[in-house]
């Protein structure tokens, strides 16, 4: 324990064991009969695992890619579409109809993008966070971190920041709005969220 205080815990670790790698594989071999039984009751009962069938374990890598990797042409159509409901853009006169337009964007194409997101930065985290020495998986997770920053700075302003929300009635959805329009680290240049994502990494080792 003494060592702990002075020293990061992979010094500590290769003191004791002569190795700075921590796996969990043993873990996963020890409980891989259990993993295997329940994979086979979930078949057999026609079940889904995680988040259900649009966004299940077994399939989401392949469903959170394609949901993320659209053609260029369907993003630019999506978002034409999306543009084509801000009435109130400068029509304070058609809040009520953009306040609807914001609803059908947060619980559809927002909604679906930032679960996509959350699906493909939860898996990331956990692989590099079930085994701190891996570069491999550091290197992924910040490289997830960076291109989920990018979204949230290209969706608010492409969209987002179309809407008048301060002007909104509908108070829950000022709300919504009022957080999804705070970036936080997104809204800094590309080099800075780099490196909070390579510092967050590099603390959670603990180096």
């Amino acid at each position: 324990m003494r060592l702990g205080f002075s020293r990061g815990w992979p010094v500590a670790l290769e003191a004791m064991t002569g190795s700075k790698q921590m796996s969990v594989r043993p873990l996963l071999n020890y409980f891989a009969p259990l993993f295997d039984f329940i994979d086979a009751e979930l078949e057999r009962n026609g079940e889904s695992v995680c988040f259900g069938d649009e966004v299940s374990c077994a399939q989401s890598d392949t469903t959170t890619n394609k949901k993320l990797k659209r053609t260029s042409e369907e993003e630019k159509l999506e978002l034409e579409v999306i543009k084509a409901q801000f009435p109130c853009d400068k029509d304070d006169s058609k809040i009520s109809q953009c306040e609807d337009a914001a609803v059908k964007y947060l619980n559809g194409r927002y909604e679906r993008r930032v679960a996509a997101w959350g699906t493909r930065g939860s898996h990331v985290e956990w692989a590099y966070s079930t085994d701190l020495g891996n570069e491999t998986a550091r290197e992924e997770s910040e490289k997830v971190h960076l291109e989920e920053a990018k979204f949230e700075k290209e969706e608010h302003k492409e969209i987002i920041s179309h809407f008048p929300w301060k002007k909104f009635t509908n108070e829950s959805l000022k709300r919504q709005l009022k957080f999804v329009s705070d970036l936080g680290v997104a809204a800094l240049p590309e080099d800075d969220v780099s490196q909070v994502s390579h510092n967050r990494m590099y603390f959670k080792r603990g180096n």
